[in-house]
């Protein structure tokens, strides 16, 4: 049963003829009920303070749970940034790998390309150095079988003279008869300095064809 510091101090007792004091007993309940009333209210301090603390420790309980979770997520997020950033690395330099061999690899086909065109273009000009000494050849060969005829032709038209008649004088207006031009001879290094000549001067040819082509390009 709860008794309040006033209904102590308000609280009546029997008497008796050999009871206790009542003046001693009255200043004992006025002190037990002066203590019992300063307890409760030390007691309702507790209380409020009890509360406040519980207050406190709730929301520091609740700013500690935020930081937990902010680290956490910020955790979180530093290993997702990190994840990131060394998958863009990797990307990069992936790319970065890629240009390179593909520029290595338009440089050597462009290599391959221009040694197949050169050795084309070698294969081209010794053809042409060969198709052109072949017909040098073959006019030198036809110039000499003409002129070969023409001296044959000229040697059978002239008058027989007999071994005892002695040849006749001739006329004093008469101009002597020139001998035959020789067949023509070349020798294989002259027929070479032809076509090497005739090539350079085709070069040249072309160099001037070329640069007049960009002239009249510029216009």
């Amino acid at each position: 049963m709860e008794i309040t510091p006033n209904e102590m101090r308000n609280h009546q007792f029997g008497t008796s003829m050999r009871g206790y004091n009542k003046a001693e007993v009255d200043a004992f309940i006025q002190g037990a009920a002066d203590a019992l009333e300063e307890a409760r209210a030390e007691l309702q301090k507790l209380k409020e303070e009890k509360s406040s603390l519980i207050t406190k420790y709730e929301e520091l309980r609740r700013i500690e749970d935020s930081i937990k979770a902010a680290v956490i997520e910020a955790q979180k997020t530093a290993d997702q940034i990190k994840i990131n950033a060394n998958k863009e690395a990797e990307l990069i330099i992936t790319e970065a790998k890629q240009h390179r061999d593909r520029i290595v690899d338009e440089q050597n086909n462009r290599i391959t390309e221009l040694e197949i065109t050169a050795h084309q273009i070698e294969q081209a000009k010794n053809s042409f150095y060969a198709k052109l000494r072949a017909e040098i050849l073959a006019h030198l060969k036809l110039v000499d079988s003409i002129v070969t005829k023409e001296g044959d032709k000229k040697a059978s038209s002239e008058p027989e003279q007999h071994m005892d008649m002695p040849p006749e004088p001739s006329p004093a207006h008469e101009e002597p008869t020139t001998s035959e031009p020789p067949p023509i001879e070349m020798r294989e290094e002259e027929i070479e300095s032809v076509v090497d000549q005739f090539g350079e001067s085709s070069e040249e040819n072309k160099e001037e064809v070329g640069n007049g082509q960009s002239q009249g390009n510029d216009f």
